[in-house]
């Protein structure tokens, strides 16, 4: 029988009588999940072909599993909105790839490496479990500390693991060996947020009696401490650039720190419940920020202005994360539902994912989004995967 499965594209060509714009204006071609769209620039046209070929082929590198795309006869560097558009239009759905259990209480800490293929949990019951995010499979668990774990980080290059828990502990390990290699004590009270610089050498602290403290991971130095004098501190976030911290209290502010200096640098004021997540974009240019009020608000970090406030959330939201290109913003919240947004669009939210098996308690995604983590209040995770979409 013959395979009538559709084939990735890879290349394309296009006939001279069959050129869509005038001679000599600008044409793209863009190749996404195997769908190729040519776009004219001076007509604003778009035309999505599949399986078109000639003698005049022109190919380009196009990784089908990364949706990456290609470009042709561009004569300026980053893309158009109209190629964000055919992106969008053709973005996969995303679909629960496998369920992990192992945690014998809800998970309430999860980091995920930037290629996604290392996932670490930490869980009510002490552990911190470490899993092969691409097939599921249990790498290791780690133990010491002895009281649920409620923070997790992980360096960008995925090598230095921060954890901190009730307990009051804060423990740095080397996920190459698996082995505890620092010990953080002399805490107040519980370890609410964590962040890690980029190669893992410092470390950002904060726990339920207020107090943000940076500590030297390798040479175990308390760099600053300040009380942040906003309660409890329940979420922190180091921009991508390193140059500033955010953390939310339970006061309703958020407040921005020099990470050199520990110095205050803007107080962001006007959410009407506590924000509990944060996010910074790629360029660390503007802060997400939500929490029980089922409100998203993007802050500009320049000027310290409230940008825009995204709606939808039915529930309090657990979860929020910026695509590496800045274009788009996950979120999750309590009831279990998933939602993609674009805050530049005139109409924002792109989809909804809805779950109602079990409400997210926390979320992790992949640098590029494309593999997601959620810690489900029945104690499992579930992976999610974008499966991306191909035209007959």
């Amino acid at each position: 029988m013959a395979d009538t499965q559709p084939k990735p594209l890879t290349s394309a060509a296009i006939a001279p009588e069959h050129h869509i714009a005038p001679q000599g204006t600008p044409l793209w071609l863009y190749i996404t999940g195997g769908i190729v769209a040519l776009i004219s620039l001076a007509l604003m046209g778009i035309v999505l072909l599949s399986g078109r070929s000639g003698a005049n082929t022109v190919t380009f590198s196009a990784s089908t599993e990364e949706a990456t795309m290609a470009i042709a006869a561009a004569p300026i560097a980053s893309p158009s909105p109209v190629l964000k558009a055919v992106e969008h239009a053709n973005m996969g759905d995303l679909v629960e790839a496998r369920i992990l259990r192992g945690h014998t209480m809800p998970v309430r800490a999860l980091a995920l490496s930037p290629d996604g293929q290392l996932l670490v949990s930490g869980g009510g019951d002490g552990l911190i479990r470490l899993w092969e995010a691409s097939t599921g499979v249990a790498l290791r668990a780690l133990e010491g500390h002895g009281s649920g774990v409620t923070a997790l980080a992980l360096s960008a290059d995925g090598q230095i693991l921060a954890s901190g828990g009730v307990d009051e502990v804060v423990r740095i390990w080397d996920i190459a060996t698996r082995t505890e290699i620092r010990t953080i004590t002399g805490f107040e009270a519980a370890i609410t947020a964590l962040a890690l610089t980029a190669n893992g050498d410092m470390v950002i602290i904060a726990d339920k009696s207020g107090r943000l403290q940076i500590w030297d991971t390798t040479t175990g130095e308390l760099l600053h401490a300040v009380d942040a004098e906003q309660g409890a501190i329940i979420s922190l976030v180091l921009s991508p650039d390193e140059t500033l911290i955010a953390s939310a209290g339970d006061d309703g502010t958020i407040r921005l720190w020099d990470t050199l200096t520990a110095e205050p640098v803007r107080i962001l004021q006007g959410h009407s419940r506590t924000p509990s997540q944060l996010a910074f974009s790629p360029d660390s240019t503007i802060l997400a920020a939500g929490g029980v009020d089922r409100i998203i608000y993007l802050w500009d970090m320049t000027s310290g202005q409230l940008l825009t406030t995204l709606n939808g959330h039915q529930a309090a939201i657990t979860g929020l994360n910026f695509t590496s290109d800045g274009d788009l913003l996950l979120s999750t919240d309590e009831s279990g539902a998933m939602y993609i947004w674009q805050p530049s669009a005139e109409t924002p939210l792109l989809r909804t994912i809805e779950n109602d098996v079990t409400p997210i308690l926390s979320f992790t995604a992949s640098l590029d989004g494309a593999r997601l983590a959620t810690a489900n209040q029945d104690t499992t995770i579930s992976i999610w995967e974008v499966a991306s979409t191909t035209t007959p």
